[in-house]
């Protein structure tokens, strides 16, 4: 890509605007947009359209809705739940796209661009992609009450921070969708995310993850999912996020994760495989002051059980116990038990 030096840029920017040529309104910016799409795939919530385009394609009508209804939760509904119908006729034939329009219709997600067309192969504006969003974040669209005033409700939900809304593409629509996820749903005390967490959609662990790899700062002071979430943020390979559950450690299942008894600790979190086959653990467990230590990864280390799963388990050389000051690690893992100890050190700097 040809760059140009500030003077250069300046230049350009006053021989357009004395040729009497609009200047679009500033645009995301490309890095940013490119973590936050690696975030959402991540959280599993863009479609194989959005996930292969390049951030400046453009996007159909049909593109945006199928992306904003994997965001908000309703593709498995629209797939698997009742029968819906729809009256557009020039859909392709596919039960798929049926389903997902005629489920989005019915809840009043989408309208069509006539009563009998819904226009699936049109350019989709910034317009649309803000009205299909906000529907779906709960706002009424009475009236197109959304369609009317998309921009001013828009900016009220934070969707559009950085957005470039007169020549809208793919990265437009992912920053919108980030932002989305961060957004109060109309009426109801919880965040888009907070909901997808409640219905076992995406994982506190993959939103932990999503969060760093757009910028979240995490110390060795910070909450226990964001302490996983910077650790397995460090690791390319091994069990996907996205098939891990967190689990609270207390002293009723102490025994289970750590092989202690007893301990006298804060607060403890431990990630296991949702398929209980699969050998993997990692444990965090914040101890009270005065703790010995280096004493509690002795008794850790020989009593924790590497093959209490199902036929499975771990090796011996892939058991690790470490320390950030009160902070106590545990992981065992045959894949990259490294790559998550490492990332873990990272913290004590």
């Amino acid at each position: 890509m040809k760059k140009f030096n500030r003077k250069t840029l300046a230049l350009m920017l006053a021989l357009s605007i004395s040729a009497g040529m609009t200047v679009p309104a500033a645009a995301y910016n490309t890095t940013d947009a490119a973590n936050k799409s690696e975030a959402l795939q991540t959280l599993n919530l863009l479609t194989d359209a959005a996930s292969d385009g390049k951030l400046g394609d453009s996007l159909t009508r049909m593109d945006a809705l199928s992306l904003i209804m994997r965001l908000a939760g309703l593709e498995s509904q629209a797939f698997w739940g009742d029968e819906t119908s729809h009256p557009f006729t020039d859909l392709p034939s596919d039960e798929d796209i049926d389903n997902l329009v005629g489920y989005a219709y019915e809840n009043g997600l989408v309208k069509g661009s006539s009563a009998t067309e819904f226009s699936p192969n049109e350019e989709v504006t910034a317009q649309m992609f803000v009205t299909f969003t906000l529907r779906a974040l709960g706002y009424d669209d009475t009236n197109n009450a959304i369609w009317n005033n998309w921009e001013k409700l828009g900016k009220q939900a934070g969707l559009l921070n950085g957005v470039n809304t007169s020549d809208f593409n793919l990265g437009d629509a992912i920053v919108v969708s980030f932002a989305a996820l961060g957004s109060d749903l109309k009426n109801e005390n919880m965040t888009l995310s907070d909901r997808l967490v409640e219905n076992y959609l995406i994982s506190d662990l993959s939103l932990s993850i999503a969060e760093i790899i757009t910028g979240k700062t995490v110390t060795k002071n910070s909450s226990l999912i964001d302490i996983m979430g910077a650790m397995y943020s460090n690791v390319k390979d091994g069990i996907p996020a996205n098939r891990l559950t967190t689990t609270e450690i207390t002293s009723d299942n102490l025994s289970y994760f750590l092989g202690v008894d007893k301990l006298d600790f804060v607060e403890g979190l431990a990630c296991e495989p949702m398929m209980m086959a699969q050998a993997h653990s990692v444990c965090l467990i914040r101890v009270k002051d005065g703790t010995d230590v280096e004493q509690v990864k002795k008794d850790i280390r020989a009593k924790v059980d590497p093959r209490k799963w199902i036929c499975v388990g771990v090796d011996e050389e892939n058991i690790y116990v470490e320390n950030i000051g009160n902070l106590i690690l545990l992981v065992m893992d045959n894949s990259n038990p490294t790559g998550l100890v490492e990332g873990f050190k990272k913290l004590d700097k």
